[in-house]
């Protein structure tokens, strides 16, 4: 992705005042690596800033990326449909930055949420985005 591309995702999201210091800690930076990205992502803090920009890039990126987003719209049925019958605890096997796991928790509370991603970088914007009450577990839940 291309620096510029990444500033536009974010346009919508974040103040200009943030963009632009973004953009000069970023300034010898050609193109955002994903370490860079996540790196950023991770010292947000705000779970629903996280959120939106999550989605944002998500949207943007497309299957050029490692990570592959549940659509905002579809998180949100699937969180529609499992209100109907909540649970004390959910899992989400592949839980990627916790997205879906996030827009599933919101709904049916449930006392328990866990999660497992194989990538390290996206356990720890999962952890951020669902809080101390979620366990992110680090692992190949597919192995």
């Amino acid at each position: 992705m291309r620096l510029e591309d990444f500033y536009a995702c974010l346009g919508g999201i974040l103040s200009e005042e943030l963009i632009r210091e973004l953009r000069n800690q970023w300034a010898h930076s050609p193109q955002p690596t994903n370490e860079l990205i996540y790196e950023w992502v991770s010292g947000l803090g705000d779970a629903q800033v996280l959120r939106e920009v999550l989605y944002a890039l998500g949207t943007h990126r497309g299957s050029r990326e490692s990570q592959f987003h549940t659509p905002e719209g579809v998180s949100t049925l699937i969180a529609k449909l499992a209100e109907t019958d909540a649970r004390n605890s959910i899992l989400d096997p592949t839980c990627g930055h916790g997205l879906l796991l996030s827009a599933v928790a919101e709904v049916t509370k449930p006392s328990v949420v866990h999660g497992i991603e194989i990538n390290s970088q996206a356990v720890e914007i999962a952890n951020i985005l669902l809080g101390p009450t979620a366990s992110i577990t680090n692992g190949d839940a597919l192995a």
